[in-house]
């Protein structure tokens, strides 16, 4: 894939790219409309990101591989976790 062609596909996955983003293949999200990275951001392969809320990644960040970042959230209740009263 082109340069400029994956430049257009990260803008249409995530809510936004800054300047010379990247990410490595193969990456993985619920949404990517939740995720936001600015300028001179690399993720390396394999990372995945659960972003059921926000993500936000600011400039000049670089993410190894295989890193797994989750927005997800269950109840911090054990009864609630298990559908007690």
């Amino acid at each position: 894939m082109t340069s400029t062609r994956r430049k257009k596909v990260l803008k249409k996955l995530l809510g936004s790219v800054g300047k010379n983003g990247s990410i490595d293949v193969p990456f993985h999200s619920d949404y990517g409309s939740h995720i936001e990275i600015g300028d001179n951001v690399i993720l390396g392969m394999n990372c995945t990101f659960v972003d059921c809320n926000k993500i936000t990644i600011g400039n000049n960040v670089l993410i190894a591989s295989n890193v797994q970042i989750y927005t997800s959230t269950h109840p911090t209740n054990k009864n609630k976790r298990l559908n007690e009263n």
